[in-house]
């Protein structure tokens, strides 16, 4: 229950980065991640097995962010143990009980893990990279893949079979005539057990929002090199809807919600929450900058300072306003101020202080700017 909530405790961690070695290595746009991105590669062997990958969490030096159930905080880690659970339960290997529970029934023939496994003839986009020093957009081969992470993201897909797997949720289980899952267990999945931040709840492995504007949602997203993906579906509307795009960092999570809102019958720029501007002062704000290092990726800390404009997010490489919106709630603009923005979210410790961030799904503690 903890790991299918992201509450488990675990903080982000690099397993992912060294379960995908082998790929990363062959990867001709790796320095588009990071100058040293290639070189933190050395730092250890690859995990190729669950063995590996649970040996590697175990020798790892951290503090769980909490009891279990306390805190929400995106993990990868969490979901490939759970690969490995559902292996060992289902007596075979995690992708070939996915492609026949769930892919195969679902009539998702354009899906698999590996992309040898596709139908003849199945078109194959191509992935793209945005060089971080000019924006410019260059093709980049190879796709990441990873054994012991495969139930962390690494099915490959398209929009038409998403929204087919999506149909799951809102049809109670159903895609058309076939029961790939009983109604009880997606009551599971759609039960809000986390309080995901913003007003939104995590199920098993789904976003929840109980009101959108008089609407439910069940979603989820996510990305990776040359992806950009999310998925909704709104089951008191009959609607279900996919977007996906061959580069990262693009907001498919927007277009995708503009889409539903014209469905829907709402304005274009609805919003999931309010985002009314919330006046801090300076010696407050002050008390929100740090330093908010992540171990999962291969990019330096997030760093929150205030600038000449107000508080600023320096993500690697672009430096980003962040427009407070209620008291340790704002908003990163990472696309400009009519877009909705990434959340972040200041939490605070018994006495008060500022001790860890969440965004991005992932909570961050903090080091003083001074220690960093």
């Amino acid at each position: 229950h903890d790991f299918l909530t992201h509450s488990s405790g675990l903080p982000p961690l690099p397993s992912l980065i060294f379960a995908m070695a082998d790929s990363l290595r062959e990867d001709p746009t790796i320095s588009m991640f990071g100058e040293k991105a290639a070189d933190a590669l050395d730092t250890h062997p690859p995990l190729r097995t669950y063995e590996e990958l649970m040996d590697f969490i175990a020798k790892q030096d951290f503090a769980l962010l909490g009891r279990p159930g306390r805190y929400f905080s995106y993990s990868n880690d969490a979901y490939g143990l759970l690969g490995a659970i559902i292996e060992r339960v289902g007596g075979e290997p995690y992708e070939q009980y996915v492609m026949r529970h769930i892919v195969e029934p679902a009539g998702m023939d354009r899906s698999a893990f590996k992309l040898d496994c596709l139908p003849g003839g199945a078109e194959l986009t191509q992935l793209y990279v945005k060089k971080p020093d000019t924006e410019a957009v260059i093709a980049a081969p190879g796709w990441w893949e990873s054994r012991p992470m495969a139930a962390a993201g690494f099915l490959r897909s398209n929009v038409v079979d998403l929204i087919r797997y999506m149909e799951i949720y809102r049809n109670r289980g159903k895609v058309g005539e076939e029961q790939v899952l009983t109604e009880d267990s997606v009551r599971q999945m759609v039960t809000p057990y986390m309080d995901s931040g913003m007003g939104g709840d995590y199920g098993y492995g789904l976003m929840l929002t109980a009101n959108y504007h008089g609407f439910s949602l069940v979603e989820h997203g996510g990305g990776i090199k040359g992806v950009s993906a999310h998925v909704t579906s709104v089951p008191e509307a009959g609607i279900t809807g996919a977007a996906l795009a061959n580069l990262g960092g693009v907001p498919s999570s927007q277009a995708l919600t503009a889409a539903m809102n014209i469905l829907l019958g709402l304005p274009l720029a609805s919003r999931r929450f309010a985002q009314q501007d919330y006046r801090y002062l300076e010696d407050h704000l002050a008390s929100l900058t740090g330093m908010y290092p992540s171990g999962e990726g291969l990019l330096p800390p997030t760093k929150i300072v205030i600038g000449e404009a107000g508080l600023e997010a320096h993500l690697h490489p672009k430096v980003y306003p962040v427009r407070m919106i209620g008291p340790y709630q704002g908003i990163v603009e990472m696309y400009g101020p009519q877009d909705e923005g990434m959340p972040i979210t200041f939490l605070r410790n018994d006495m008060g202080d500022v001790f860890a961030v969440a965004m991005g799904a992932r909570m961050m503690l903090k080091k003083d700017l001074e220690q960093s």
